[in-house]
C-alpha cells in the first residue's frame, strides 16, 4: 500500500494527499486559467506596438477573469472544502464558467449584446455554484475573502453587461 504524506486542511485537521480534492477540483481550472494568462500575454506582446481598445480589453479579461479569477476559484474551493466535490459539480462549474467566459469575449468583440447577456448569465451561474459549494464550510477569514471576491467579480460582470448594452466596452 502506498503511503502518502498528511497535509493540513482549511479546517485545521489533516488528511492524506491521496484523498486531497486538489487534483479533481483545481486542475481543470488551473490548466485553463494558466492557458488564458499565457494567451493574454502573447496577445499583449503581439499588439504592444499598435494596441487597440478591444484587444487591450481582451488581454485584461483573459488575464484577470479567464485566468487569475478562475485559478483562484478552483484553488479556493479546494482549500475551503477538504472533501472532494463530485465530478458533476466540478465539471458543471467548469463548463458554465468557461462557456460564459468564451461567450462574453465573443459577444463583446462581435458587439452582440444578446450573446454577452446569455454568457453573463452562465458566468454568474458558475459563480453561484462556487459559492454554494463552500457555503457550509467554517466561516474563516479566507472563506469571507473568497465570497467577497466572488461578489466583486459578479458585480463587475453585471457592470460589464450594462456597459456592453450601452456600447461602452469597446
Amino acid at each position: 500500500m502506498r503511503m502518502s504524506r498528511p497535509t493540513a486542511t482549511a479546517t485545521g485537521g489533516t488528511h492524506h494527499a491521496q484523498d486531497c480534492p486538489w487534483r479533481r477540483t483545481v486542475l481543470p481550472f488551473a490548466v485553463v486559467g494558466f492557458l488564458a494568462i499565457l494567451v493574454g500575454g502573447l496577445i499583449a506582446a503581439t499588439i504592444a506596438h499598435e494596441p487597440s481598445r478591444n484587444l487591450v480589453w481582451l488581454v485584461a479579461y483573459l488575464v484577470l477573469i479567464f485566468g487569475l479569477a478562475q485559478i483562484f476559484f478552483g484553488i479556493g474551493q479546494a482549500w475551503l472544502k477538504p472533501k472532494a466535490s463530485g465530478r458533476l459539480l466540478v465539471w458543471s462549474e467548469f463548463a458554465l464558467l468557461n462557456i460564459g467566459n468564451l461567450g462574453i469575449i465573443y459577444g463583446v468583440l462581435a458587439d452582440n449584446i444578446a450573446v454577452v447577456a446569455v454568457a453573463t448569465v452562465l458566468f454568474l451561474a458558475a459563480l453561484g455554484l462556487f459559492a454554494l459549494t463552500v457555503h457550509r464550510q467554517p466561516r474563516t477569514r479566507f472563506w469571507q475573502g473568497y465570497h467577497v471576491i466572488l461578489a466583486l467579480v459578479a458585480v463587475s460582470a453585471l457592470i460589464g453587461l450594462g456597459l456592453a448594452a450601452f456600447g461602452q466596452i469597446i
